[in-house]
C-alpha cells in the first residue's frame, strides 16, 4: 500500500519528469549550486594569499575564470542530473510496489 506522499509523488513526477529531462533545465536550476561550488576557487585566488602566481604569470586570472565558469557548468548539470536520475529510479521503484500491491 502506497503513502499519501508516495501517491503525490507518483503524480508530480508523472506530470514534471519529461519537462526537467533536458540539460538546459539541469543547467538553469543548478546553475547557483554550481556556483557556489566553483566561487571558493576563484576567491582563494583574489585573496592573493599566493602573490608569486600573479607575477609570472599573466593570463592566470583568464584560466581561472575559465576553469570556475567550467567547474560550476560541470556542477550544476551533474548535480541536477543526479537529482533527476534518483526521482525517476524512486518513480519506477513506487510504480512496481503499486503494480504488486494490486496483484
Amino acid at each position: 500500500m502506497l503513502t499519501k506522499e508516495e501517491k503525490e509523488f507518483i503524480l508530480y513526477w508523472e506530470t514534471h519528469s519529461a519537462k526537467t529531462n533536458n540539460w538546459k533545465v539541469h543547467l538553469k536550476s543548478g546553475a547557483w549550486w554550481g556556483l557556489l561550488f566553483a566561487l571558493p576557487i576563484l576567491l582563494n585566488y583574489l585573496s592573493g594569499w599566493f602573490t608569486n602566481i600573479r607575477l609570472r604569470l599573466p593570463g592566470t586570472i583568464t584560466f581561472i575564470l575559465l576553469a570556475v565558469a567550467g567547474i560550476a557548468f560541470f556542477f550544476a548539470v551533474f548535480s541536477q542530473r543526479f537529482r533527476w536520475e534518483y526521482n525517476e529510479r524512486r518513480y519506477k521503484e513506487l510504480k512496481a510496489k503499486e503494480k504488486s500491491d494490486k496483484t
